[in-house]
């Protein structure tokens, strides 16, 4: 069975970035376990190893290019099967091909998914809001005195990563369904404006709690809590995706 070549790239960089996070790996446990003075040297480090590993992967990607003969494939790219138009004689190629007007495409881009786009990011930024102002309340109530367990005080943390996950998962059909709807020619075109929008809103649904918290609240110790939250819960949704839930399809599969 073929799966293509963006699988294939995928598994290698899986493979890639597990060899490559070794080192930052035992450095890091040699920072916890010395003093917290070395912290900085050790974000020095993870800065330049960032910069390696994505120069390293960079060149990994042309060997594989070269290697599978996948070097200038965009421009061959046929038309998607899913890509619509009036069927007219194309000017490179000569046969009947679908044309759709490029402006219809952009005017659809702009006037109405990227406004979709930017109001899910809004949502998402106001779940977040609620579920800090959540926290804060029940943190006020346990420091007048009210009977409250460390786990009661955390669970709107819990939940806020649950409700990241859950809004990613939505959020990926709507993004496919925009860009459906954008009549892209090539899939290449689809891929890239797909995945634009799906890095707008995932950068504010995963990464804005911590940075509003970094720079707003600047409340290291609840900026620690909440990074081991959402580390721990979506390392292990994902983990059990990939994973356990693949083998345990094959394992129900056999019966």
């Amino acid at each position: 069975m073929y799966f293509g070549e963006a699988v294939a790239l995928y598994f290698t960089f899986l493979g890639f970035y597990t060899t490559a996070l070794l080192v930052p790996m035992v450095l890091g446990i040699l920072q916890m376990l010395l003093s917290s003075e070395t912290l900085a040297f050790f974000c020095v480090f993870n800065v330049l190893w960032v910069t390696l590993f994505l120069e390293a992967w960079k060149r990994k990607c042309s060997e594989l290019a070269f290697t599978w003969g996948t070097i200038g494939m965009t421009g061959l790219d046929e038309p998607r099967p899913n890509y619509h138009g009036t069927m007219a004689i194309d000017t490179i190629t000569g046969r009947y091909q679908p044309q759709f007007p490029k402006w219809k495409t952009y005017l659809r881009m702009y006037a109405v998914s990227f406004p979709i786009v930017f109001l899910c990011m809004l949502g998402a930024f106001f779940v977040m809001l609620v579920s800090f102002w959540t926290e804060e309340y029940l943190m006020a109530r346990r420091e007048r005195g009210v009977r409250m367990g460390r786990l009661l005080v955390t669970l709107p943390s819990i939940v806020y990563t649950a409700l990241v996950y859950i809004m990613n998962t939505y959020y990926r059909r709507l993004a496919t369904h925009l860009t459906e709807w954008e009549n892209h020619r090539t899939q290449s075109q689809f891929d890239r404006h797909r995945v634009t929008k799906l890095v707008l809103f995932e950068f504010v649904n995963n990464f804005m709690s911590l940075f509003y918290i970094a720079f707003y609240i600047r409340d290291m110790d609840m900026l620690r809590s909440q990074l081991a939250v959402m580390l721990i819960i979506l390392q292990a949704i994902n983990n059990f995706q990939e994973a356990m839930l693949p083998l345990l399809i094959k394992q129900y599969g056999k019966r």
